[in-house]
């Protein structure tokens, strides 16, 4: 299963050769042209059906969360911090692997026997925080690792019934369903983007959008689901096995309003279940889309995903199918639709 595939390839922002260069692998045989930029994005091209000259953009990140080496010390305990958003609190007690070296470790906490009661209320932060692959000391610890190595969280993806488990959902997700998407051919050139950095600044689509000058974008991504127990009055961001969520707005964009109305008429359409992603916390991609050149109109559409930047995270198949069935059935009526903006991105086409 591609999705095992991607999920389990470690590739953490700054670092995502290993999983560009399986997408790249996977997806000659499909696109028709494939190329990296200076910052590692892999950007594959569907030419158009027909004589046209429209550029649409469809979006995800690469990269995960996960760590980096800075500190080896005297004992041979390995110092690290993080690549993008990880609460510290989550980590404890979990195994990493560095992939460069094919070493794991673990990352150190203090048995309950041993800890004391202010031990316990007392949350960690990234200076207590090492991870022990049980060298001696620190010239040990160098024969196997080294300050600038990465590590991601040592994970393997899980399948029960309609229920995947697994590291980096977010963005793989993403990923796996463009390249779905890319064993069609649309009446437009079909621009999909695979992106680095994209946890720690949103900084690699900058050089790929300027590289393809999209006139729409679809951003695709894996967002949170909050539908654990908590307060009756309090609605989840969004909720498993109720279809793809679709962003209104959160802290890096506000999606065409122009783009909501299609996606969610073409939804009703086609009998596809779909939510909105009620929180406006986090950020994507689509953040900077929009905001390319003179603007260009753009929507994220997430899969929700339980404990995301996390080592493992929860999402439902038919969400990711769903999510599938709708950015395909959008992109086969784009043109049909009008929804198309000839070229430039003005108020009218909002």
């Amino acid at each position: 299963m591609l999705l095992k595939e991607l999920s389990n390839l470690p590739g953490p922002s700054g670092y995502e050769k290993v999983i560009r260069d399986y997408l790249k692998k996977t997806l000659k045989p499909i696109a028709d042209e494939i190329y990296s930029d200076i910052l590692g994005n892999l950007i594959c091209l569907k030419r158009s059906s027909k004589s046209t000259k429209h550029k649409i953009l469809i979006s995800s990140h690469m990269d995960e969360v996960g760590f980096l080496i800075s500190d080896i010390s005297k004992d041979g305990l390995v110092r690290v911090r993080p690549l993008g958003g990880i609460d510290p609190r989550v980590v404890l007690s979990k195994r990493i692997y560095f992939p460069e070296h094919k070493i794991f470790g673990v990352i150190g906490n203090i048995p309950i026997h041993l800890q004391k009661d202010s031990d316990l209320e007392r949350v960690p932060d990234w200076e207590s925080i090492h991870v022990d692959i049980g060298a001696e000391n620190e010239k040990d610890a160098k024969k196997y690792l080294k300050v600038g190595d990465y590590g991601v969280f040592d994970t393997q993806f899980k399948e029960i019934d309609g229920t995947v488990m697994g590291k980096a959902f977010d963005d793989r997700i993403g990923c796996y369903i463009i390249t779905e998407l890319l064993k069609n051919r649309y009446d437009f050139d079909l621009y999909a983007v695979f992106s680095t950095q994209e946890e720690s600044g949103l900084r690699g689509i900058r050089t790929a959008v300027d590289s393809v000058k999209p006139e729409l974008g679809f951003n695709l991504e894996c967002t949170t689901a909050g539908d654990l127990p908590r307060e009756k009055d309090i609605s989840p961001s969004t909720e498993l096995g109720k279809g793809p969520a679709i962003t209104i707005m959160d802290r890096t964009s506000i999606s065409s309003p122009k783009l909501l109305r299609y996606l969610t008429e073409t939804a009703g359409k086609n009998k596809i279940p779909y939510q909105f992603k009620r929180s406006q916390t986090g950020g994507t991609d689509a953040g900077y889309i929009n905001t390319y050149g003179s603007g260009v109109c753009c929507v994220t559409v997430s899969v929700p995903a339980r404990y995301i930047h996390s080592p493992v995270s929860i999402a439902k198949k038919s969400d990711i199918a769903y999510t599938i069935k709708l950015i395909d059935s959008a992109l086969k009526n784009l043109t049909k639709n009008k929804i198309l903006p000839g070229g430039n991105n003005n108020e009218k086409n909002n």
